[in-house]
């Protein structure tokens, strides 16, 4: 029994410190993304962020909301030497509000994830 709730604790605390390389994305935003990625797709694993495209709008005196275009790669094991590559496209926002959960200005949210075609590799 505690070798299965020492695997459970492993297993969370491996993902909840994930990080995406490359990625210019907070901590937090990194597992959103990669959380989203896991139940849109139905794959995770090693993610590198490609290129994210910014898009600032102008919401009040001083105050702006960031809405982001991210392309990632996302290699998922599949067998022993054989792997997945998924192209992947996250669209998601930064709102200009105080996120408490995360002490963290600008409340972060996954709008959208596009699983595209993947191929294999070694």
């Amino acid at each position: 029994m505690k070798a299965i709730l020492l695997v459970s604790t492993l297993l969370v605390s491996t993902f909840a410190v994930a990080a995406i390389e490359s990625s210019t994305f907070l901590s937090h935003e990194q597992t959103m993304i990669e959380q989203a990625i896991a139940n849109q797709c139905g794959r995770s694993g090693i993610t590198t962020e490609l290129s994210t495209q910014v898009e600032t709008v102008n919401v009040d005196n001083g105050i702006s909301d960031d809405y982001f275009t991210t392309q990632l790669e996302v290699e998922a094991r599949m067998e022993q030497n054989m792997s997945e590559i998924l192209s992947v496209e996250v669209k998601s926002a930064r709102y200009s509000a105080y996120d408490h959960a995360n002490k963290v200005w600008g409340i972060f949210e996954v709008l959208s994830v596009n699983c595209n075609a993947s191929h294999s590799g070694h």
